[in-house]
């Protein structure tokens, strides 16, 4: 949501091409990250995060 001057509220459909660049390298690190993981880990772990939420996961669950 973006405001103009009067504080009116509009909603872009405009992707920013910065994010599509950021997002399509995002899904390729996890992409990477998962290829390492047995089935089993991947079975416990949500769909659609990003790299660095399922970096913490992996992080939180397995660092000891």
């Amino acid at each position: 949501e973006v405001k103009n001057d009067k504080g009116e509220s509009s909603i872009t459909t405009e992707r920013n091409p910065n994010y599509v660049k950021w997002m399509r390298s995002d899904q390729s690190l996890v992409a990477y990250i998962t290829s390492t993981l047995s089935y089993e880990v991947i079975a416990t772990i949500f769909d659609d995060l990003s790299a660095a939420e399922l970096w913490d996961i992996l992080l939180n669950k397995y660092s000891q």
